[in-house]
């Protein structure tokens, strides 16, 4: 079980108390953790308010919290500095979890809109700047403070989209996309609007920035047609474009009705057709480097990552990419391993309905990590390292239950320098622990 060996009370706002936790009194598996979110304001009817955005530098894990950032020493858990967002009624929308430059980046507004951006210093904590975002609608909330589905250009935080990659922000919101450089919040450069293709398209950050969008031979009666390009994000133009082309008797040539970037180095593309499948291009030149067989390896392939950044139920290990997948409602959870340059599918493990899977690529070495989270009050949270060639699963920490019960189904796991944090920012109300965490530190070796 978890022991509790300190408590201690905390000022600031939405900070009730820290709890330093040793792990399971023989492996010190956790090294500590954060209570669950108490602060803040919800919208009327809203149930709970997850967000993401976790930055972790050499000194500090932080933590995007829905009224502001947090920071937290990453051998202790101490809190280190906590900045609110400007304004007392704005709440966080989204957070891009790239932070270059020891920069992070907040999406925030008021009564649900996502209409400003905030910069803080990451190692002091200092807000750097803050950017309006630009309005194409006079859309406003309703009595209840709420803008309702369907109002033409609300400003919705379903409808934003926020891509890092570099330098650069790109914040897609209403219609409207700006690039915005970290460093100021100034414009790095204007958004191409093509004549044959409608809108500036679509952005996913990470590593590499892609742009995918749709294009037309002719303005009104013309081909359809998609383009998938790798873009350099210091001045917006286009490296290499490959280009998705109907079939015979189809309208949907595959990417921008639906279709997701789920990884940007390398590129793998889940077009929205059913038979293309899983696609891998070289991040070079854009050719074709792989289509991967079985088209996906189970029923469903999804995320519940935010627009505008890859996926984090999937990542590369070398030329190995592993996709969180499932069979179904009732049929489980599960891992595939494809080969990125034949597009082969090497293994596969058995459907769970008691797991969820994250991969955690780089995290140690070359091998192949993941942190099994088990559905189940019976056993704890497993970092399980896999086979590249068979997939046969190795446990390399098992960690106590207590981390799994405290936790709710947004948290997600983020790594360095031997350590893994899991942290979430959901609804207590779905937690079955007797107590709950917004961040557990765990260790990534035994």
């Amino acid at each position: 079980m978890l022991l509790v060996v300190a408590l201690v009370v905390l000022s600031g706002a939405g900070v009730g108390a820290w709890y330093l936790l040793a792990g399971s009194s023989s492996d010190g598996a956790v090294l500590w953790s954060q209570p669950s979110y108490k602060g803040g304001k919800r919208l009327p009817g809203e149930m709970s308010k997850e967000v993401e955005g976790t930055w972790i530098t050499d000194k500090a894990v932080v933590q995007t919290l829905p009224d502001g950032v947090k920071a937290y020493d990453v051998a202790t858990g101490k809190r280190m500095w906590a900045t609110p967002l400007p304004g007392d009624s704005n709440t966080v929308c989204s957070a891009p979890s790239q932070s270059a430059g020891g920069i992070g980046i907040v999406a925030y507004g008021e009564a649900g809109a996502c209409d400003h951006l905030v910069a803080y210093d990451l190692g002091t904590g200092k807000q750097m700047w803050t950017k309006g975002l630009k309005k194409r609608s006079k859309a406003k909330p309703g009595s209840d403070g709420r803008f309702q589905p369907g109002d033409s250009g609300a400003p919705d935080t379903r409808d934003a989209s926020y891509a890092r990659s570099g330098d650069v922000v790109i914040a897609q919101v209403w219609g409207t996309t700006q690039a915005l450089k970290i460093s100021d919040g100034s414009p790095a450069w204007e958004p191409e609007e093509s004549g044959k293709c409608g809108g500036a398209g679509e952005y996913t950050g990470g590593k590499a920035l892609i742009r995918v969008r749709n294009c037309s031979t002719k303005p009104l009666d013309g081909v359809q047609y998609d383009e998938v390009s790798l873009m350099d994000p210091a001045t917006g133009k286009a490296k290499w474009t490959y280009t998705f082309h109907p079939e015979k008797g189809r309208y949907n040539p595959g990417m921008s009705n639906g279709g997701e970037v789920i990884s940007t180095d390398p590129v793998v593309l889940y077009p929205e057709r059913e038979d293309m499948g899983l696609i891998a291009l070289d991040n070079q030149t854009g050719k074709l480097r792989s289509r991967f067989s079985p088209n996906t390896p189970a029923e469903y392939v999804q995320s519940q990552s935010p627009e505008g950044t890859p996926w984090m139920e999937d990542g590369a290990f070398g030329n190995t990419f592993v996709v969180g997948a499932s069979e179904g409602s009732n049929k489980g959870q599960l891992l595939a391993a494809y080969d990125l340059d034949s597009g082969k599918l090497l293994w596969k493990t058995k459907a769970d309905k008691s797991r969820d899977y994250y991969p955690l690529p780089g995290a140690v070495g070359d091998k192949i990590l993941a942190y099994a989270r088990n559905n189940s009050k019976d056993k704890g949270p497993e970092l399980v390292e896999y086979d590249p060639k068979t997939g046969t699963p190795h446990t390399v920490v098992a960690y106590p239950a207590e981390v799994d019960e405290g936790l709710d189904l947004s948290a997600r796991p983020y790594w360095r320098d031997g350590r893994l944090y899991m942290t979430a920012i959901g609804s207590a109300d779905m937690i079955v622990g007797t107590k709950t965490y917004a961040m557990v530190a765990l260790k990534l070796h035994q």
